[in-house]
Order: structure tokens, then C-alpha cells, then sequence
């Protein structure tokens, strides 16, 4: 089951968020080989990815079908082959964007000269008769530092309001069998784009919850895996 997490519509809406419910089939058995991070990973018994586009009735395929089997193939094979996760903390990502309310006679230059003690700025927009703005930083910690000291500040007559942006090219999985790792839901997830980040969701014992979130780069790419998956099956096996 999948289920869009933040909204697919663009920033003049003001940072709200908006749910759906949508549904794919996700099949796999039981493994005990624990994975580093959340969930756990498929044994080494030569598992595959198996998915496919939606049935047309007939054998013609468009362009995009034909890209979207190319991609399969390329990543079907044994799932202890599946390579580890990068770690390394990349900037610029969706989780470091924030939205500042409250901006009465802001300029872009005063708007990137009040977040540069934060660190660097890839990104801003402005809407000066509405008075917000949004901002992207390169780095989660520094985001969060700026909106601990700048939320609440006075600043020409009205209290500047930080919020972090809502994520809207992220989906929530659900349904995801226990051998499914952090490894193998982004592996798999990664034919619809750049991923951002991937984490399978667990208890306070380190057990899955059969949930995860991905946060894609691009908007299309989540409005793609949740197209893909809606009408068709996309299926995790081992």
C-alpha cells in the first residue's frame, strides 16, 4: 500500500500538506539476516525484484513502459548483491527548506543576508505581497539552528514564523515484509529517480514496522512511483 506524503502542488500554497491513500501488493517471506539499518535484508538465496508496467490489453508498449521494464531489468539479481548505502550527508536536500512567514518589506538580498550566518544558500523564493519566502540551506543541522534562533523574532513591527517546508516528493510505503532493509526499498525505488533519502521505519527494538519513507529529488519521480504502482503491481521478493 502506498500512501503520498506532502502534497504534489507547488509553493504558493503555502507550506500546507495534503494526504491520499493509494494501493500496490508487496510480497516476500520471512528472513532473519539482519540488515544494518531499519528492517531486514533478503538472505542469499538469489532473490529478485519483480514489477511490470500496468496490463493494456495488448502487446504494444509506449515509451514509457519500455523505460520502465529497461530499469526492472537492470536491477533484478540476488538481493545480498545489492550495494550499501552512501551515508555521507549530501546538501541542498528537501529536509533543509524552510518557509519564513511574517516578511514585511524583504528583498532577496535581506532575505539571504538574515540565513548566511546558517551556512550556504542553493535556493530562495520571495513573494513580497504575501509576505513569505522560502529558503533551502545545505545542511539539516544548520536548517535547524536557524529556525531555533530566528522563529519568533521581531523584525520590522511583525514575529518572523520559521517552519520547515513540507516534503512533496515524499510517498510512505506500507505493507513491507520484515526482509525488507533500508538497502533494498531504496535499490528497488531508485528505477522511478534520485532518492534523497530511504528509511524503513522500527520499533523501539529495531524491528520493522512494515512501513518506510522515500523522499525523492523530484517531484516526478514520486508522482511516477505512485502512477506505477497504482496501476499496476510492484512486488519485493527474495
Amino acid at each position: 500500500q502506498f500512501q503520498p506524503r506532502g502534497d504534489f502542488r507547488n509553493d504558493s500554497n503555502h507550506g500546507d500538506n495534503h494526504q491520499g491513500d493509494n494501493d500496490v501488493m508487496n510480497r516476500g517471506s520471512r528472513n532473519h539476516s539482519e540488515s544494518g539499518r531499519g528492517g531486514r535484508r533478503g538472505g542469499v538465496g538469489g532473490g529478485i525484484f519483480r514489477g511490470g508496467p500496468p496490463n493494456r490489453g495488448d502487446d504494444r508498449l509506449t515509451r514509457a513502459d519500455a523505460l520502465w521494464n529497461e530499469r526492472l531489468m537492470q536491477i533484478m539479481g540476488p538481493t545480498h548483491e545489492i550495494p550499501q548505502t552512501d551515508n555521507t550527508e549530501r546538501k541542498f536536500l528537501s529536509q533543509c527548506r524552510l518557509y519564513i512567514g511574517n516578511l514585511v518589506d524583504c528583498s532577496e538580498e535581506e532575505l539571504i543576508e538574515m540565513f548566511k550566518p546558517y551556512g550556504e544558500v542553493s535556493e530562495n523564493f520571495l513573494n513580497k505581497e504575501k509576505m513569505f519566502a522560502f529558503i533551502r540551506l545545505d545542511y539539516r543541522a544548520n536548517a535547524e539552528k536557524a529556525k531555533r534562533e530566528l522563529d519568533g523574532q521581531m523584525r520590522k513591527g511583525r514575529m518572523l514564523k520559521i517552519r520547515f517546508a513540507p516534503i512533496a516528493a515524499a510517498i510512505k510505503v506500507k505493507n513491507l515484509t520484515p526482509f525488507v532493509s533500508n538497502e533494498l526499498l531504496e535499490y528497488a525505488f531508485s528505477i522511478f529517480g534520485d532518492i534523497e533519502r530511504c528509511q524503513v521505519m522500527v520499533d523501539e527494538r529495531g524491528n520493522s514496522t512494515g512501513e518506510g519513507v522515500i523522499e525523492f529529488s523530484r517531484k516526478n519521480a514520486a508522482s511516477n512511483a505512485l502512477k506505477r504502482c497504482s496501476e499496476g503491481c510492484f512486488f519485493l521478493t527474495r
